[in-house]
């Protein structure tokens, strides 16, 4: 509430500091652009106050500047705009935006972390007591993730980077892990910060002269720079809900199913070939012309067996456009 709100801001903030009551504009809710926030009444410590807890990653805009009133409160006013996640799991991209991807060591790496990552594969598995009598349907391949690998990408042309980085932020829910080599690291990270409609990124500048990009970046959260191929590796792994520590080769999760005996023994992924690009994902995700859908045999009996023969199914270099 407003007398509240006065109450806090009331409170003498000290020498050097000032009080801020920042006033915020709520969307209203609409089946194409969903605004969640939650509120706090039947459950606050402090009744009364009517408290509503925004999302995190929910986005402001300022519609004014900033007003000191009489009493030295600086009063801001803001409009909240469509949460970057809603509640569930988060569609997490990985992309390699760099004029050299595609040379060899680099494609081989890359190669490396699309095999172990496995992004938006899908298995043909058995479906028991199914319903509709669906004995086989195709799956997602990751089920105790908190994050939903969907795509992995690589681009020699931060503009084309750039391109597909807003088609996929049309949606919520996006979360991207970039990596990106120093010289094209300053345009793609300028261009995409300059509009509104920008999902939570992480960055990993992989880059040959270290000095020179670490004082470029020195303090900015959210950017790490490294020369190390182990580094790349472990940043672009995510973390299971089975276990805290991070690793770059999850396929064992699927021991799991394979312990209660859904088994499968198909493998599928999407690839779409683009002139400065190459992206794989999920089959309703990656869209458009130059989209060719992979499907592999995979005749396995237990989990355990894939990692160790994982050349047998999977190529062991991505295709160059």
């Amino acid at each position: 509430s407003r007398s509240v709100i006065d109450e806090f801001a009331n409170i003498d903030p000290g020498p050097g500091n000032s009080a801020f009551h920042f006033e915020i504009k709520l969307p209203c809710v609409t089946q194409d652009d969903l605004f969640r926030c939650v509120y706090l009444e039947n459950i606050s410590a402090f009744p009364g106050e009517q408290e509503v807890a925004l999302l995190p990653y929910t986005r402001f805009l300022t519609l004014a500047d900033p007003v000191t009133d009489a009493s030295g409160v600086i009063n801001i006013k803001l409009s909240a705009t469509r949460p970057l996640l809603l509640p569930g799991s988060i569609n997490e991209h990985v992309l390699w935006c760099d004029p050299h991807v595609f040379d060899d060591d680099n494609l081989r790496l890359a190669s490396e972390l699309w095999r172990s990552r496995m992004s938006g594969f899908e298995v043909y598995r058995e479906q028991p007591n199914d319903p509709t009598g669906m004995k086989r349907v195709w799956d997602n391949w990751f089920t105790f993730l908190p994050s939903k690998p969907i795509s992995f990408s690589l681009f020699s042309s931060p503009t084309a980077a750039l391109q597909f980085m807003r088609e996929m932020d049309t949606g919520t829910n996006v979360m991207w892990k970039l990596i990106v080599s120093g010289s094209a690291s300053e345009e793609m990270m300028a261009s995409y910060f300059q509009a509104d409609t920008i999902s939570p990124i992480r960055v990993c500048v992989y880059c040959a002269n270290l000095i020179k990009w670490e004082r470029v970046y020195q303090g900015q959260a959210g950017i790490q720079v490294t020369s190390s191929k182990s580094d790349v590796l472990e940043f672009a792994a995510f973390t299971t809900c089975r276990q805290t520590t991070v690793t770059s080769d999850p396929l064992k999760m699927q021991a799991f199913d394979l312990g209660r005996g859904r088994r499968f023994d198909k493998l599928r992924w999407t690839e779409r070939l683009y002139a400065d690009g190459l992206v794989t994902g999920k089959t309703y995700v990656i869209r458009g012309p130059g989209v060719t859908v992979k499907e592999v045999d995979v005749p396995l009996q237990k989990w355990d067996d894939f990692p160790a023969t994982r050349d047998r199914y999977l190529p062991t270099l991505l295709p160059r456009p």
